[in-house]
């Protein structure tokens, strides 16, 4: 009966000392998970209030912001050519878009001026980059082409111009702010050059 018994207790034994081994050979890897485990726990614990508190920050800017996406610029222009003596005197009026908050918008505008003997009709198409200063300001740099129509008696005619400008847009509340900006233009064809400045209000659309 013992000689029966000693080869099944013997059997249990080395069945246990196996499990054992096993158990030891597998906790490197345990250890590992459980590492990760608590590792992945923590960094949601800390970056979870960051993510929050980034949330809630750009909510309150979206929130605190007068300007609208889609505005009206009113306001009169002084342009001074570089190649003669007569400046021009006039207005403007233009329909500014914004596709992509804080990185692009469309300012479609048309313009008159008028000096001594001659006047002049503009329509511009510009790109612009804004830089938000603070939630009711914002610092604009501008850039596209325009279309003038000159009646001076030396330069009638239609040209294709380059023109850039930069400016100041401030909304002290959501139903009207204000503009300031100067500008300078070229005109390929004919090699005249211009510096312009205006100001104005700012109107929403919607």
């Amino acid at each position: 009966m013992i000689s029966a018994i000693f080869p099944c207790y013997a059997n249990i034994k080395s069945f246990q000392i196996w499990k054992q081994s096993a158990h030891e050979a597998d906790r490197p890897r345990r250890v590992k998970k459980r590492n990760f485990f608590l590792a992945a726990c923590l960094f949601v614990l800390l970056t979870a209030p960051s993510l929050v508190h980034a949330q809630e920050r750009d909510d309150d800017d979206a929130a605190e912001t007068n300007e609208p996406p889609t505005q009206l610029e009113i306001g009169p222009e002084i342009e001074v050519p570089l190649h003669t003596d007569h400046p021009g005197f006039g207005g403007s009026v233009s329909l500014q878009l914004t596709p992509i908050p804080d990185w692009l918008e469309f300012e479609i505008g048309l313009g008159a001026l008028a000096s001594s003997g001659s006047g002049e009709l503009e329509a511009e198409f510009l790109f612009e980059k804004p830089f938000e200063i603070s939630p009711t300001t914002e610092f604009m740099i501008e850039a596209g082409p325009s279309l003038s129509r000159s009646t001076e008696l030396d330069e009638a005619g239609t040209f294709l111009n380059i023109q850039a400008e930069t400016g100041f847009f401030i909304w002290p509340s959501k139903s009207m702010g204000w503009y300031a900006s100067v500008g300078w233009s070229d005109t390929p064809k004919n090699g005249a050059q211009s510096l312009s400045a205006d100001a104005g209000i700012l109107i929403p659309v919607f």
